[in-house]
């Protein structure tokens, strides 16, 4: 059976945040890998700026600057990312609550 333009409509919402954790999760494992080339990790995925920035190899020299500033783009998209994911997460969740709302995930009766 088809869907409605509707229902087809509603699992938009549902494919953007299943494709934004996705693409989260690939920076995150993308950023481990290049710290694992330097045997660094990061200690979790708060705050990696400030984690990155205070990074130092092995001798306690600090990352390479073309390095650091790969992996500073890397924690500013996984930032816009984890952004993405909470405010699509809020609209979900306010479709869900509101059924008679207009593209409201809840059907009613």
């Amino acid at each position: 059976m088809v869907p409605s333009p509707e229902d087809e409509d509603l699992r938009h919402l549902g494919r953007e945040l299943k494709l934004t954790k996705k693409d989260r999760t690939r920076i995150s494992n993308r950023i481990k890998g290049l710290l694992a080339n330097y045997g660094l990790t990061l200690k979790n995925r708060r705050n990696m700026r400030a984690q990155i920035e205070g990074l130092r190899m092995w001798n306690r020299s600090k990352l390479p600057d073309l390095l650091r500033g790969r992996l500073l783009r890397y924690a500013d998209d996984f930032e816009a990312h984890s952004l993405r994911i909470k405010e699509l997460e809020q609209e979900r969740r306010a479709l869900l609550r509101n059924p008679e709302a207009p593209g409201s995930m809840a059907k009613s009766a």
